[in-house]
């Protein structure tokens, strides 16, 4: 156990315990062995002593709710990172193959909490960079980035016999809470990835062939209103300070992806084409302004080297706000003559800023795969095409290249990198790449086997379900760090591809 799980584990007032995963014995922290197992002959816990604690909690804590509890804390701090265990498509000993015993697993992960959105959670996991982080274990929250509402989307692409209660069960919750508790104000969370606009748009998602009942267009509505109050909020406040580097860096974080409104405008964008008119009415009329906070941000910079360097990248920075009002301007037919300068400065640098792309970190968010997905919406543009493809094949070269040691996940690691190859895969050769990062990483990283903490939880971008699902993905796209417009190339690519 780390240091940092054994102290998290003391502060959640959760049973402590020490092992030697080589020893024959269990003990307290305060030096007490705990009994066998009935029916051992010995003390090695012969079913393991993750197993035994278990056990023992389970005898000690009578209540359900809080067992169960206790239970994925026990779980989540016997998961240390470790080398991945090879793994075939079916199981000798299970002959369902290990994608459908992926779904299982994420299924069975999930406990009723009637206080969150849905009305269950999930354990939650959250993997930096380094991967060699404090990490705390516990239940997930109720938003797309690492909570349910990105568990729910991946189980509705890829809906089971035993999924389908468990989705009804979420729908029903999930308009209760729309109904009955959700209250917006100044301090609320508004982001896609992180606040009301994802679990919104799940909630979309899981009435998908049912009628969009009442309270949920209400909400939609009442979210309109927040997003538009909070962008003459944030632009008075901008208006207000004087430093000018300190409102470059602000502006872009509340235009950014994971927080601002260029993830709100993946929201947007998806409801302009829904069925419901009332829906599509509601979204039209605030991308708009959702896109000119993102073409200010564009044209506000003077130098780009002004960018600090954790708002370049594709989640948090300008790489991912370029990539936004590119996309979702060529989707919504808007013009983007008078921008032409302004995205080709973009691009000359970040070709500046990936000149050594082997310095560079490789996934979404910051890395290599968040700046692949931009360049390669600026190469849409004929006008800008050249220039960013001549950036983006010293990248996908460089991506193409399997590299073990940066974890599974989507946000950053293999997932996202699989996703965003799927994504230039009509222009570049990339089929074996994909083949080699699911046959070493993320496929025994959906195993049983897998001692890596991503596969301990069934997050979208730090978890099972975004490994999951790019997996199922036959080579195209699949949303988790794609937008829309990735999956509607030009003409000029279109027709390369059906050659």
């Amino acid at each position: 156990m780390w240091p940092a799980e054994a102290m998290q584990m003391l502060s959640g007032d959760v049973p402590a315990f020490a092992c030697n995963f080589q020893s024959t014995t269990l003990t307290t922290l305060g030096g007490l062995a705990i009994p066998k197992e009935l029916g051992s002959e010995t003390a090695s816990l012969e079913i393991s002593p993750q197993r035994a604690a278990i056990m023992r909690v389970r005898d000690e804590l009578p209540q359900q709710g809080v067992w169960i509890e206790q239970k994925r804390w026990i779980n989540a701090a016997f998961r240390a990172r470790g080398a991945v265990l090879p793994v075939s498509c079916v199981d000798a000993l299970n002959q369902k193959p290990l994608e459908l015993r992926a779904i299982d697993r994420i299924i069975n992960s999930i406990g009723s909490n009637p206080e969150r959105v849905f009305g269950v959670d999930s354990l939650s996991v959250l993997v930096g960079e380094d991967f060699d982080r404090a990490w705390e274990p516990g239940a997930c929250g109720d938003e797309l980035y690492g909570g349910m509402a990105g568990i729910i989307d991946v189980l509705l692409l890829h809906e089971t016999p035993q999924s389908k209660a468990l989705l009804q069960r979420c729908r029903e919750s999930g308009l209760k809470w729309v109904r009955d508790t959700w209250k917006v104000d100044s301090l609320s969370r508004l982001g896609v990835w992180d606040g009301a606009g994802g679990v919104l748009l799940t909630l979309i998602r899981l009435h998908r062939g049912h009628r969009i009942p009442e309270e949920l267009i209400s909400a939609v509505e009442r979210y309109s209103r927040a997003v538009l109050s909070l962008l003459e909020r944030n632009k008075t406040k901008r208006n207000a300070q004087n430093d000018d580097h300190l409102t470059l860096n602000d502006a872009i974080q509340e235009a950014e992806i994971i927080g601002g409104a260029a993830g709100r405008i993946r929201f947007w964008v998806e409801l302009t084409d829904h069925a419901d008119p009332r829906l599509a009415a509601i979204a039209s009329t605030t991308v708009e302004r959702e896109l000119l906070v993102l073409k200010e941000v564009l044209h506000h910079v003077s130098d780009l080297d002004e960018i600090e360097q954790d708002n370049r990248g594709y989640a948090h920075g300008v790489a991912g706000i370029v990539d936004t009002y590119l996309g979702a301007s060529r989707m919504l037919g808007r013009d983007l003559d008078e921008d032409s300068a302004v995205i080709r400065r973009h691009i000359k640098a970040m070709g500046e800023w990936l000149q050594v792309p082997s310095e560079v970190p490789r996934g979404w968010c910051h890395g290599l795969a968040g700046y692949a997905l931009t360049l390669w919406e600026c190469a849409q543009d004929r006008n800008h095409r050249d220039e960013a493809l001549g950036v983006l094949s010293l990248v996908v070269e460089n991506l193409t290249h399997v590299d073990e040691g940066i974890g599974p996940s989507s946000c950053h690691g293999s997932a996202g990198i699989v996703e965003t190859l799927d994504t230039v895969s009509v222009y570049y050769q990339v089929s074996e790449a994909r083949e080699q990062y699911c046959k070493r990483i993320l496929r025994p990283a959906l195993s049983e086997k897998s001692s890596i903490k991503e596969s301990g939880a069934a997050a979208l971008m730090c978890g099972l379900a975004g490994v999951l699902v790019t997996v199922l993905s036959p080579q195209k796209p699949c949303g988790v760090v794609s937008a829309p417009w990735h999956h509607r190339p030009s003409r000029y690519f279109s027709e390369l591809a059906a050659r």
